[in-house]
């Protein structure tokens, strides 16, 4: 194979703010756990994200998640603040033993919970319907009541059971995306890795990108027009260049700017 073209756009191009002009008229609900695993940037960024798109999130923290905090971003008590972005009015802290919480029900409706970083303990429980603990009881109860369940599992290598694991939870519905983040965009810090990351974990689940929007700048901006109208907030961007052809800058001239 060639080497690769010099167009290739950094992950801080691609990932580059677009505001559309759309925002949501009913809540998003998200819970969120942060469990033991390394990989607290990938939580601190995956919560920003979320908070920066009008997301409600419900956050658990594990008595280890905690440690991890401390260690890998130097918080003494859980800093919502740190966590996200600066902007706390949608964030709720929940606690970990409490599994009387509203979280441990099936009749609080909410939109998906996501475990990010989600440890190989954690995903025993998850896989084995334990309930002992307000995270476990919450991943049960979003299985059986179908919702869609995300675990950014952050381990290497893996055993045997953990294999045996991602299987259980796959056959009952959850999706596991491990903490692997792709190098095909030419990361140069590793902000962009986490960026990576946490992006990808935004995109998985219906409740941020809905229906994929793929053709020309025209039908860009004809689905746009349409999500609008169904009161949709939020797009995540992904660009396709090729040799002659830039994606983003082709999004910015022909359709962002047709849509403010």
């Amino acid at each position: 194979m060639g080497a690769r073209s010099d167009r290739v756009p950094q992950v801080s191009q691609l990932l580059k703010s677009i505001e559309i002009p759309i925002r949501y008229t009913a809540p998003v609900d998200i819970v969120t756990a942060i469990t033991g695993a390394s990989g607290a940037a990938y939580a601190q960024q995956f919560i920003t994200g979320l908070v920066r798109a009008g997301v409600n999130v419900h956050l658990v923290v594990s008595p280890l998640g905690r440690r991890l905090l401390h260690d890998e971003l130097g918080m003494e008590q859980v800093d919502l603040a740190q966590l996200a972005g600066g902007e706390t009015k949608n964030v709720t802290l929940y606690n970990y033993n409490d599994v009387g919480s509203k979280l441990a029900s099936g009749s609080f409706l909410h939109d998906g919970m996501v475990i990010v970083p989600c440890s190989s303990n954690t995903l025993a429980e998850c896989a084995h319907g334990l309930g002992g603990n307000l995270i476990s009881r919450a991943a049960a109860v979003t299985l059986k009541e179908r919702r869609k369940l995300i675990l950014v599992h952050r381990e290497m290598p893996l055993s045997p059971i953990d294999i045996t694991n991602y299987q259980v939870l796959t056959q009952a519905g959850a999706i596991l995306a491990p903490a692997n983040p792709g190098f095909y965009l030419n990361p140069t810090t590793i902000g962009e890795v986490v960026d990576f990351v946490a992006g990808r974990t935004d995109g998985l689940p219906d409740w941020m990108t809905g229906p994929w929007i793929v053709g020309t700048p025209e039908t860009a901006k004809r689905r746009i027009a349409e999500l609008g109208t169904l009161s949709v907030s939020h797009l995540m961007l992904w660009f396709m260049d090729a040799p002659e052809f830039d994606g983003m800058q082709s999004f910015m001239s022909e359709v962002a700017s047709a849509t403010r």
